[in-house]
């Protein structure tokens, strides 16, 4: 109900004492919302508002962890939350920290944005993601075809390393299946031998009854 208050009660704060931003904002992550998606993108609201004031030294220090979070809502599979955050780069402000410090940021959120571009069942979302991988690659091409590489690479090996756990599991598979066929057959003779005893033992007894 007061969110919007609150929310610029303490944007008023961090303009008069910008060292409290670093606090604020690592608050807010440490306090995220798991379940909720409308909080979420009241929350990606509110932290919009705090970086349209923060200053670049104290972006610099928050950077890693808030972009950790930001590309986990990139990729939530609630079109709300991904449309929210993907908003963030069509701030200016917001924009030019962002390039200022493309080489932290760019490998954060690139694994997140690739594999939405090719996932993602909403297409709105997966055209604001195409846009940002655009911005991305203006900033810095030679980084982002590095990363395109690697991902594409690890993509190759995590494929590669499913495929051999598929054929480990059909060999191992295959392997109780014929130690099961094995143990049947050899407790057939047993079981033969048991009921022979059984026939000798049963005509002994007959003949033991007879010659009395």
């Amino acid at each position: 109900m007061y969110h919007a208050q609150l929310a610029y009660c303490i944007v008023q704060f961090i303009e008069k004492d910008a060292t409290l931003t670093e606090a604020v904002i690592k608050g807010m992550l440490k306090y995220w919302p798991k379940t909720s998606s409308q909080k979420e993108v009241m929350f990606l609201g509110e932290i919009e508002e705090i970086l349209d004031v923060i200053e670049p030294v104290q972006f610099v220090k928050v950077q890693e962890i808030l972009f950790r979070q930001i590309a986990r809502c990139v990729a939530s599979p609630h079109f709300q939350v991904a449309e929210r955050a993907l908003y963030y780069w069509n701030n200016e402000y917001v924009l030019n920290l962002i390039e200022d410090n493309c080489g932290t940021i760019l490998p954060i959120m690139f694994p997140s944005l690739y594999k939405m571009s090719k996932e993602h069942w909403n297409p709105t979302i997966i055209g604001l993601v195409y846009n940002v991988l655009k911005a991305f690659m203006e900033m810095n091409s030679k980084l982002f075809d590095e990363l395109t590489a690697q991902y594409k690479n690890d993509r190759a090996k995590e494929k590669k390393r499913d495929k051999d756990r598929e054929e480990l599991w059909t060999r191992l598979d295959k392997l109780a299946l014929t130690d099961a066929t094995n143990k049947d057959r050899s407790l057939q003779p047993v079981a033969s031998n048991n009921a022979n005893n059984a026939g000798l033992r049963d005509g002994d007894g007959d003949k033991s009854r007879k010659s009395t």
